[in-house]
């Protein structure tokens, strides 16, 4: 699956999920791939390839989050499937 950058309502909307969160959870997309390379050019640094991969299913991205009272609280999930 690719997806490119989006961005969600900065205030809350009535009803509102994100799309990429949504498609994260329906599909079990766990991994976040972010290529990291030199371009061409003198203003660059040469030699630099990377692959960083980041888990974005659990932890605080399983999108358990509620409000009590003046304090929000965001759940960090982690399961043994997701180890």
């Amino acid at each position: 699956m690719l997806f490119g950058a989006t961005s969600s309502p900065s205030g809350i909307v009535e009803g509102y999920r994100s799309p990429i969160l949504a498609l994260r959870k329906e599909l079990d997309l766990f991994a976040n791939l972010r290529p990291v390379f030199s371009l061409p050019g003198e203003y660059s640094r040469p030699g630099i390839d990377l692959l960083i991969v980041r888990e974005n299913t659990e932890g605080l991205y399983s999108g358990r989050e509620h409000l009590e009272g003046d304090t929000a609280i965001a759940e960090r999930v982690i399961t043994r499937r997701g180890q």
